[in-house]
């Protein structure tokens, strides 16, 4: 039987499954709220496969992660169409009077270019087969590890993972390194917020990391969204290379806060002590 700590995770994933089971019906047309928990509970799963993979047989981790991860890869065309626009909908909202004319007609554009609506996604049979599977493996899952194997293997391999990332992203500024940074904080935070103990030092520790995977999403969001504009037909076009500057100048203002965010969260490593009120 697994020990207290392994079996909090178990828990976890029963229960992130649990939430999604309503969900799980082939041919229901998914709201973008229903296809944000999906994925979202995704994340969820593939972290705490990623924070088990030290104590698994090799493979086993990454297998299960990928078969589950393409659940919300499947998901991802309805929920990049729906982001986008919201995404362009927040810079219209911080625009000055000079800066509209050039983000409305991108939005125009966008919508545009569309070949489905916004709010059409359904949920197919691969998607239900996935959840299906990796509720199944989380049933028969048998494991055995310590508490502080756990936090010291598994929690700090995710923390390693992230500062490894944040130190390559730091040295080339690349959108594609920010993003595997994104990825690997947004583990952390799946997995610390949900199953921190009551202890205020936990949850704060939690937040910071949860904090930062959404300072990430933003920053994914607005790289995501100058590279589609840059794809449009009319790009070249004067008020559309506007549009295009405004969104690249707010990533790289938003690039610089998770810069200092990051390097205060990934200065060092943690202390055994403090990671332990995580779990």
């Amino acid at each position: 039987m697994p020990d207290d700590g392994s079996e909090r995770l178990i828990k976890r994933a029963q229960a992130l499954h649990a939430g999604c089971t309503p969900l799980l019906v082939e041919q229901m047309q998914l709201a973008p709220a229903d296809v944000h928990q999906l994925r979202l509970s995704v994340k969820g799963l593939v972290a705490l496969w990623q924070v088990l993979k030290p104590f698994l047989t090799e493979g086993q981790a990454d297998a299960a992660s990928l078969d589950i991860g393409g659940a919300a890869k499947l998901l991802s065309g309805a929920r990049d169409q729906y982001v986008q626009i919201k995404t362009l909908d927040k810079q219209i909202r911080k625009a000055g009077e000079e800066e509209l004319s050039a983000l409305h007609l991108a939005r125009e554009l966008l919508i545009a270019q569309h070949s489905v609506p916004l709010e059409e996604a359904l949920m197919t049979a691969e998607i239900v087969s996935r959840f299906a599977q990796d509720r199944e493996r989380w049933r028969s899952l048998e494991l055995a590890c310590g508490r502080r194997e756990l936090i010291r293997d598994g929690y700090g391999r995710l923390y390693r993972k992230a500062r490894k990332r944040f130190r390559k992203a730091a040295r080339s500024g690349s959108a594609v390194d920010w993003h595997s940074l994104r990825r690997w904080t947004k583990y952390l935070a799946a997995l610390a917020l949900p199953v921190a103990v009551d202890d205020s030092s936990a949850e704060a520790a939690a937040k910071r990391y949860a904090d930062l995977a959404g300072k990430l999403g933003d920053l994914h969001d607005l790289h995501v969204l100058a590279a589609s504009l840059k794809s449009l037909p009319d790009h070249d076009e004067s008020s559309i290379h506007q549009a295009i500057a405004v969104v690249e100048q707010r990533a790289d203002l938003l690039q610089s806060k998770c810069h200092r965010t990051s390097k205060r969260l990934f200065r060092a490593r943690p202390k055994l002590k403090e990671a332990e009120s995580i779990l």
